[in-house]
């Protein structure tokens, strides 16, 4: 939050042990190591562990002294396997400092262009470079194409191409998103416009009236995606791949500016958004989201069945409602 690092456990909040003066200090980006460890990311981008509820700093924040200023916000870090450690730097590349400390830059490149970095297929951090060539990136603009994508592999720039793009509806927003799916394809997302990349090719592509916050592929093959704008706000489910590609979803939070979703270790989902705190399902194959139809409003006492096709909800003011099972 923007007065210090909160804890949620399902029930209530806290705050974990911190004696440093910035313990209110705004804090954004949080990350979960491969050890269970939460990184933190101050807005003065010093890097934080909590560990057995205590925050410490990370021991190599003296390296991002070197880098002050250039040190991104947006997309922030990603903590690989090893303990290896990647940012962001802007117009510069990727900053990398390894567990004891030695670190180098992956450089950017010469041109506008979008890159991208899996770390251990979990973690994704983008940085978008400033247009070197203002008239070419134009002329590109006016084919429909969208500003070139690359993916950071064994450090090294690999293209993947300029995709087509629907600038009119850009609506002034270029916010690019990355994210791997099960079987190793990457999912683009540049404003409202989606890409499914196959062995960095493009295979299919397509737009969705959502902005899109975090998509998430669920162990069943479904796939959540939160939206905070567009037509459709809240978070989309899709029941699989096949679905996304032809936007077939049904909307689990209908009109919540939802932002980020995550699955937890015991199979919970949790939903961050913009407008109504967080979100919490602890078991999604057992509870129902859609509450359009399901008297949302009222104060209901009782449910009863005739275990055929009926159920029967008695309500507070003494009404009964009849719920046709065939009808739903």
């Amino acid at each position: 939050t923007d007065q210090g690092l909160i804890r949620f456990n399902g029930y209530q909040f806290s705050r974990p042990v911190d004696t440093s003066a910035m313990a209110s200090d705004p804090s954004f980006k949080i990350v979960e190591d491969s050890w269970g460890r939460i990184w933190f990311q101050r807005f003065n981008t010093t890097l934080c562990i909590v560990e057995n509820d205590t925050v410490r700093p990370w021991e190599h924040n003296g390296i991002l002294d070197l880098y002050r200023g250039k040190i991104g916000h947006s997309e922030g870090f990603a903590v690989g396997r090893d303990g290896t450690v990647w940012l962001e730097l802007t117009q510069v590349g990727f900053l990398v400092v390894a567990p004891n400390g030695t670190h180098r830059i992956v450089p950017q490149l010469n041109r506008s262009a979008f890159l991208f970095s899996m770390v251990d297929d979990k973690n994704v951090i983008s940085v978008q470079e400033a247009e070197s060539d203002v008239v070419t990136e134009a002329q590109f603009m006016r084919q429909g194409l969208s500003t070139e994508i690359f993916r950071i592999e064994d450090e090294t720039a690999v293209s993947l191409g300029r995709f087509p793009f629907n600038w009119a509806r850009a609506e002034g927003s270029l916010g690019f998103r990355a994210w791997r799916l099960h079987n190793g394809d990457f999912m683009l997302c540049c404003s409202q416009t989606f890409y499914l990349v196959h062995g960095n090719r493009l295979r299919r592509h397509g737009q969705k009236d959502v902005f899109a916050g975090e998509l998430v592929e669920d162990t069943d093959g479904s796939i959540l995606l939160t939206s905070f704008g567009g037509k459709h706000r809240g978070l989309l489910r899709f029941r699989s791949l096949e679905h996304f590609l032809r936007d077939d979803f049904e909307n689990l939070l209908p009109g919540q500016l939802a932002t980020k979703v995550l699955r937890d270790r015991e199979g919970g989902r949790w939903v961050c958004t913009r407008n109504a705190g967080i979100f919490y399902c602890k078991n999604p194959g057992l509870d129902i989201y859609d509450a359009t139809a399901g008297l949302p409003t009222e104060d209901v006492l009782v449910l009863g069945t005739d275990g055929r096709e009926r159920v029967f909800a008695g309500l507070r003011s003494l009404d009964i409602y009849v719920f046709h099972r065939t009808a739903s």
